[in-house]
């Protein structure tokens, strides 16, 4: 059984390396290129074919649930069941986990590589971090982040933009086109979401349609209380302004062929 937390902690040390290197690696049937464009603590972005515009984001939480699945599954898993059909995500969690995991059968399936996950006998140790090369790559990430926050809290009135939930501790930036691709901090590129609704925003299992502002959420969501929220109005901003229809379209984009990556 993986012991989820170690791998983590070894995904996104491998993860680091492959963005400092600027490696590609690809899906191991029809060789699409994926990259990795952003690692941040508690996620990853993965750009597909080399376009920073075309891209994807793992959070941690996403990525538990896709290990829980395989230890669920006695450690072997049918391709494209780890991670609900989106195998650029499950390419790029094989890909930097290759002490704990494996294509199978002309990778037809994931398995586990027998005696790894958090075995202190079995580690790769990780690389020391450069303080100039990891502040380099947060810089970009985190400027602008606490404005952002306090000016999105202004204009939606500290509420979340989908459940309306007013518990000011639990609210976050939320970007439509991420600032480590845009760099763009202004408020008509982003919107105030609750941590848990974030997450499944930049996930793509919640939708925006970028014509009459509704929230859609993705069938791959079970969770009733969740799904409760299919068809909500997003909140509108006090001072009148509008989203950014391009950025709107741009996310709506990737949340409808989320379902579409195949190898």
């Amino acid at each position: 059984m993986v012991n989820i937390e170690h791998a983590w902690n070894l995904f996104i040390t491998n993860a680091e390396s492959a963005l400092a290197a600027n490696r590609p690696f690809h899906s191991p049937i029809k060789h699409s290129e994926y990259r990795l464009i952003a690692v941040e603590d508690e996620r990853v972005i993965i750009s597909r074919e080399a376009r920073e515009d075309n891209f994807t984001t793992l959070t941690k939480r996403g990525f538990t649930n896709a290990m829980s699945r395989l230890n669920a599954n006695s450690g072997i898993i049918e391709k494209t069941m780890m991670y609900r059909g989106h195998v650029i995500i499950e390419t790029t969690i094989v890909e930097m986990l290759p002490t704990i995991l494996r294509w199978l059968d002309s990778a037809g399936y994931i398995v586990e590589v027998e005696n790894s996950g958090g075995d202190d006998n079995n580690i790769v140790e990780a690389r020391n971090d450069d303080p100039e090369e990891r502040i380099a790559r947060q810089i970009r990430s985190r400027r602008g982040q606490p404005m952002l926050r306090a000016n999105l809290i202004k204009v939606y009135q500290s509420r979340c933009c989908v459940t309306r939930c007013n518990t000011i501790e639990t609210l976050q930036a939320c970007h439509l086109i991420p600032s480590v691709v845009s760099g763009d901090n202004d408020t008509s590129n982003a919107i105030l979401l609750r941590a848990d609704f974030h997450d499944l925003f930049d996930s793509h299992l919640l939708g925006i349609h970028p014509k009459d502002l509704t929230v859609h959420v993705d069938d791959y969501v079970k969770d009733e209380y969740y799904r409760s929220f299919q068809g909500v109005k997003l909140v509108e901003r006090v001072d009148g302004n509008a989203l950014s229809v391009a950025a709107l379209e741009y996310r709506w984009s990737l949340f409808i062929k989320q379902s579409d990556d195949d190898f």
